[in-house]
């Protein structure tokens, strides 16, 4: 899709309704929003619109003249800066990243929900394998031509490549068996997508204990350390366009090397963090 047809479509995202508490799944930003597996594909009612890992300075250089560098960079090595823009429907399911994160939303909002990196095990830290996803309809769709049929969006199959930086826990959505205590003891599987049996599990009150949840917006900035878990849910927001634009969901994050490391998936006992001294020695 081109970027152009991205951002019509993002201005015809403002016309929909949104139902409250309106959410997508990472594993989904692209534009699925988990239809029932009998519905093959799923039209713009049903999708959310975003664009991630967008290199600021090779996409849009003009944006990184307005995003010049925080105090704390001075102290990090920098790997790279990326545009984040979607409809504020999105919902970054619970990960973590390997490198030091700097976030800051230019327009909406970020609702962030943090875990501490030394339980990994609790969260089903592994390889998840990841699906793909086919469109059709959009380009035609948006310049208006006849005949242009309503754009989809259409699950494909899971592929061989795996994820091996998400949690197949589910914080904000979880299956509605997991009320069910008798079946999540019953189901390995469906236990470890359930938030209430992994609360539950040895060693699980501190870790749920110690979360941090807040929100950030324009003119704020959140560091996320490296392997640090985290969850984030894109709010709309108003653009400096002028009224009558439609509302969307702008941020800027940078990515630093890492001050510490250790090998994943892997228990954390078993793989502790080092620091990287050959980066940063001893002074942090």
């Amino acid at each position: 899709m081109r970027l152009g047809t991205f951002l019509d479509w993002l201005g015809r995202a403002s016309e929909r309704p949104r139902a409250a508490g309106s959410q997508v799944g990472k594993a989904q930003r692209a534009g699925l929003a988990t239809p029932p597996a009998s519905q093959g594909a799923v039209g713009l009612a049903n999708a959310s619109l975003y664009i991630e890992y967008t290199s600021l300075r090779e996409w849009v250089p003009a944006m990184a003249e307005d995003a010049p560098p925080l105090r704390v960079e001075s102290a990090l090595h920098h790997e790279s800066s990326n545009v984040w823009i979607g409809d504020g429907r999105a919902l970054g399911k619970l990960h973590f990243d390997p490198s030091e994160g700097l976030l800051s939303p230019v327009a909406g909002t970020k609702r962030v929900v943090l875990l501490p990196p030394y339980a990994n095990e609790l969260l089903g830290e592994g390889h998840i394998r990841e699906g793909t996803l086919s469109s059709a309809g959009w380009d035609g769709a948006a310049a208006g031509g006849k005949g242009a049929g309503a754009p989809s969006l259409a699950r494909g199959a899971l592929s061989e490549a795996t994820s091996i930086v998400h949690s197949v826990v589910d914080l904000v959505t979880p299956p509605a068996a997991c009320s069910n205590a008798t079946a999540v003891q019953s189901d390995p599987g469906l236990a470890a997508v359930c938030p209430s049996a992994r609360r539950n599990a040895p060693g699980a009150a501190a870790l749920w204990a110690s979360r941090i949840e807040c929100e950030v917006g324009p003119g704020e900035s959140l560091f996320i350390p490296a392997h640090w878990w985290h969850e984030v849910q894109s709010g709309p927001g108003p653009t400096l366009a002028g009224a009558g634009e439609p509302e969307v969901s702008l941020a800027v994050n940078s990515w630093f090397r890492a001050a510490v490391n250790r090998a994943f998936p892997c228990p954390a006992e078993e793989c502790p963090f080092a620091l990287d001294k050959g980066a940063y020695g001893f002074s942090l």
